[in-house]
């Protein structure tokens, strides 16, 4: 059989990624009968990808868990028996993402009765079964972006995302993310103070929400990693089996459902963080 140049290449890729990837912890199998919540920010043009993601939840999200979905849009989403929709207006981009930790808290009542809580962005879709193995204090899933390139944290030190040379290991992805549920609500917190702060100095981090992640889960390391699995790109060749797919999208229809904000950061301190 005649090998092409092809094949050593994939080869390779695929021992690199089995050897120096970590491997997702197992979690000790807990009892069914957890409350596990399921939270989308879902604002603007997002509101259409949020049917779909929920009926792929039911079909593949916790089975043996009750399972609350929470939705924050200013949109029109199909009611079902468990699930709560709080109102949340368009702020614009990239707020709309990262002031997604300031709404979860803003909203913490909403979750009381929760075990575990999990934030998974609109436009991603559950292709395969996920359940326990995920429960544990902290959890975060790795960015299939960044395997083999340089991680793209926040460099610079006027931002409280700032992650100097010396730190960080892994590269955590915004899509999805979760943890017990007082130690969401305390992550949602600390998140919020430092991006306030950012906010109040005029900087916006390079990634959002996702350079701030990093930085917690850098200060409070996850318990349990989860793989690229849990945030595969939809069309992405990978030895990662997909049970979570991010829904690829052109730059046009980013731009599209990605309103602007019109404010600077320092505009935005005052008028929505000062105010609330």
């Amino acid at each position: 059989m005649r090998i092409t140049p092809t094949v050593p290449v994939l080869l390779g890729a695929f021992l690199i990624i089995m050897f120096c990837m970590p491997r997702m912890r197992q979690s000790i199998p807990l009892p069914s009968g957890r409350h596990v919540g399921l939270l989308i920010m879902a604002t603007g043009t997002y509101h259409r990808y949020v049917n779909e993601l929920l009926d792929s939840a039911d079909r593949y999200f916790c089975k043996d868990h009750t399972v609350s979905y929470f939705v924050f849009t200013d949109g029109a989403v199909t009611p079902r028996p468990n699930l709560t929709i709080i109102h949340q207006d368009q702020l614009g981009w990239p707020y709309d993402t990262m002031m997604r930790f300031a709404v979860y808290y803003k909203n913490k009542e909403q979750f009381k009765g929760c075990d575990y809580l999990f934030a998974c962005d609109a436009d991603m879709l559950f292709v395969d079964h996920v359940g326990s193995e995920m429960f544990g204090k902290r959890v975060g899933t790795i960015q299939p972006n960044y395997l083999f390139d340089a991680k793209p944290y926040e460099r610079n030190p006027l931002s409280t995302a700032c992650i100097n040379r010396s730190e960080g290991q892994h590269y955590f992805a915004g899509g999805f993310y979760g943890a017990a549920h007082d130690e969401f609500i305390a992550l949602t917190k600390a998140i919020t103070d430092n991006i306030a702060i950012d906010l109040a100095r005029g900087y916006i981090a390079i990634n959002n929400d996702e350079s701030h992640l990093n930085r917690y889960f850098v200060d409070h390391a996850p318990e349990i990693i989860l793989s690229p699995s849990y945030c595969h790109f939809e069309n992405w060749r990978s030895p990662y089996p997909k049970k979570i797919v991010a829904l690829v999208k052109s730059v046009a229809e980013c731009n599209q459902i990605r309103k602007k904000a019109s404010f600077n950061p320092v505009d935005y301190y005052r008028k929505w963080v000062l105010t609330t």
